[in-house]
């Protein structure tokens, strides 16, 4: 079975919850990864696109993801670079 990024965000959330963070940053972070990831839904870069069509969907899916969590570290979520 395949998992989506929400998958993979909620996987992060659950280390960084196991790893001694408050549930109010976890609140905070889990409300900036839903925000962030309804922005890209509504609006999704331009560079998506070019990376579906010149290197598929797999690889852009990545990339979906790399940009949520990017966009989600600079407004405050706490999410650890890896």
């Amino acid at each position: 079975m395949k998992h989506g990024a929400g998958h993979r965000v909620k996987r992060m959330l659950e280390k960084e919850r196991a790893a001694g963070a408050s549930e109010f940053g976890q609140a905070k972070s889990r409300a900036v990864l839903r925000s962030v990831g309804r922005e890209l839904k509504a609006n999704p870069p331009r560079v998506l696109a070019k990376t579906r069509r010149k290197k598929g969907k797999k690889a852009a899916e990545s990339q979906r993801v790399a940009i949520l969590l990017s966009k989600a570290r600079r407004r405050g979520a706490g999410i650890p670079k890896k």
